[in-house]
């Protein structure tokens, strides 16, 4: 999930506990109960939209990576071999070549074009220490970065419905929260403490500034640049800082 999401999530779950720890006070058949329920569920949606969408784009990038790493063994096996056989037979190596631009698909087609050409060749390449299934060996791991590139964008479709799963939640349990400002600010109307630790749990917090390292602004531009940050973390999230007594209510 994005920073923003992390923040209204994390949200969230102090809404669900606070619901917990006055299980009493809001039965399930009421509006406050219902709720709550409409929160809790909503936490558990984004975990678990947030776990498949994770692991998901870790499984397609580790699948990918070990396929590209299973190939390039194989074709530089087979460059270095026809580099040694050229000193013998001039020119020997001319399609034995890594492409210098080792992109998925280059590296495919030097695999299928050094599956082809070694084909004629292939009891020299034997001669030389290469296995007799250094061809079919080469061939599966062309195979195997095609279906691991297939795979990945598999998985961004499926990443792609995950965050859909994550937005709807989002919207959902901030909808109920909405509607627990009123309920909460009613049932605890003579009790200070409690409606203070209710806002407290609601807030959301403002994104984290990124800190400049490079040097420190002058006090000429200071004032802009901070105005500026201000204004895009206003705009990304109208909760300002400092403003601990707000609801989520005007800051979602």
């Amino acid at each position: 999930m994005t920073n923003k999401e992390t923040r209204r999530y994390e949200m969230l779950v102090r809404v669900r506990d606070f619901g917990e720890a006055h299980r009493d006070l809001f039965p399930t058949s009421t509006r406050g109960g219902e709720a709550f329920a409409a929160v809790a569920e909503a936490v558990r949606q984004l975990t678990d939209h947030a776990v498949a969408k994770l692991s998901t784009a870790q499984e397609g990038k580790a699948a990918r990576t070990a396929a590209r790493t299973t190939l390039i063994e194989q074709l530089t096996a087979i460059t270095e071999t026809a580099r040694v056989v050229a000193s013998k037979v001039p020119g020997f190596n001319n399609v034995f070549r890594l492409p210098t631009w080792k992109g998925d698909s280059a590296l495919m087609t030097a695999g299928r074009m050094f599956a082809r050409e070694a084909e004629r060749l292939k009891e020299e390449f034997v001669a030389y220490g290469l296995p007799g299934t250094f061809l079919a060996d080469a061939e599966a791991a062309v195979e195997g970065l095609e279906q691991a590139v297939r795979g990945q964008v598999i998985g961004k479709n499926s990443q792609s419905a995950a965050q859909a799963g994550i937005d709807r939640a989002i919207a959902s349990g901030l909808d109920a929260a909405r509607t627990l400002d009123v309920i909460v600010a009613n049932r605890f109307r003579g009790d200070s403490l409690t409606r203070a630790a209710w806002t407290q749990g609601r807030r959301i917090p403002p994104a984290r500034r990124a800190r400049r390292t490079p040097s420190a602004p002058s006090h000429s531009d200071a004032a802009p640049a901070a105005a500026s940050i201000a204004a895009a973390a206003s705009a990304a999230d109208p909760v300002k800082p400092g403003a601990s007594d707000t609801p989520l209510a005007r800051a979602s």
